[in-house]
């Protein structure tokens, strides 16, 4: 769970408990009818007195639908403010500064996939992968930055910027405490032959 999404449940939890309740106004809808959101929660989205525990089980149901990308929860006197913001779906997957690691080598690793949803999750396990890929490599000061690009109104590119930093190179190996095998056995089973 990211942290602002930990923020946001434990504010949830800490709103003092209402008596009378309070209506739910939701902002954001484009392509999602209120009816498609009613579908996404167990809670009345009509009642004019939802409690913060009803709230809670809104937010939490909506925040694992792939259909909602975010939600900002703003609380005023008299009603709940719930803007939501879509999910969009991947139109392309670009990787920019990649010199060592081919694309196709890294688009066949990732979670995401063109004509999928966005997924936050996804986008956070893709970088993970990334950087080991490099990691492997050699590359122990990589760095990778996932940014969405509005393609059209209901679709992103997705990009990866990756900062390769130097390659790591192996000096030298010594091998200690082995009386059986010569050092020049040992690097000739560990440095494949081309």
């Amino acid at each position: 769970m990211s942290l602002k999404k930990t923020i946001l449940f434990i504010s949830l939890l800490l709103l003092p408990l209402i008596v009378n309740g309070k209506n739910i106004e939701i902002k954001g809808l484009s392509r999602l009818s209120f009816d498609d959101l009613q579908a996404l929660t167990s809670i009345d989205l009509t009642s004019n007195k939802i409690s913060n525990s009803e709230l809670t089980v809104i937010v939490q149901e909506l925040y694992v639908q792939d259909l909602i990308y975010d939600l900002i929860l703003t609380e005023y006197e008299d009603r709940f403010v719930l803007e939501l913001e879509e999910n969009n779906l991947i139109q392309n997957i670009y990787f920019n500064n990649n010199s060592w690691v081919e694309d196709q080598i890294l688009i066949e690793s990732i979670h995401s996939k063109q004509s999928s949803l966005i997924s936050k999750t996804d986008i956070s396990k893709d970088i993970e992968i990334i950087n080991m890929i490099y990691k492997s490599k050699g590359f122990f000061d990589v760095t990778t930055i996932a940014k969405l690009e509005t393609f059209s109104q209901d679709r992103v590119n997705l990009i990866f910027e990756i900062y390769e930093g130097k390659r790591s190179k192996l000096n030298s190996i010594k091998f200690k405490g082995n009386k059986t095998f010569s050092g020049r056995f040992y690097l000739q089973t560990l440095i494949p032959k081309s």
